[in-house]
């Protein structure tokens, strides 16, 4: 197994402990609520539409596209605060993707950062949409 192959194995068995940084969104937006519900409804809507696209990409076996929609999210996932996480497994996948020709390989990968992906989302909407207190401190804005 090569180099390569070790480090996507690596991608393929990792479960992320996802949690939201207020700090670095606080730090970024300067505490404004507002600014921080809009950046969190563009994840909400932009996050899906990629996945979907790496999925169809993954399935024309069209890899450059599949990484460069996966260099995309890295922002999205940033300015969310999960580019620890999240953002080093796309920066995997996206290099999986230009190194790899393994497409079961790619399409397991895939899964887990999207089954990640599909936590961040939950935890974004239940952060931001379901929580009374955040909602009600961006209405005072």
């Amino acid at each position: 197994m090569n180099q390569i192959a070790l480090n996507h194995h690596h991608l393929l068995n990792r479960t992320e402990q996802l949690q939201l940084d207020f700090g670095y969104l606080n730090e970024t937006t300067s505490g404004n609520k507002i600014f921080q519900l809009e950046l969190a409804q563009i994840f909400l809507s932009e996050v899906p539409m990629d996945l979907e696209a790496i999925a169809l990409a993954l399935s024309k076996k069209d890899l450059f596209a599949a990484s460069k929609i996966a260099h995309s999210m890295k922002s999205t996932v940033g300015y969310m605060g999960f580019a620890h996480n999240i953002g080093t497994q796309l920066t995997e996948f996206e290099m999986a993707c230009i190194e790899e020709n393994d497409i079961s390989l790619l399409l397991s990968a895939f899964e887990v950062i999207k089954n990640n992906l599909e936590k961040a989302k939950e935890l974004v909407n239940n952060s931001f949409f379901q929580s009374t207190n955040f909602v009600e401190l961006a209405s005072d804005h």
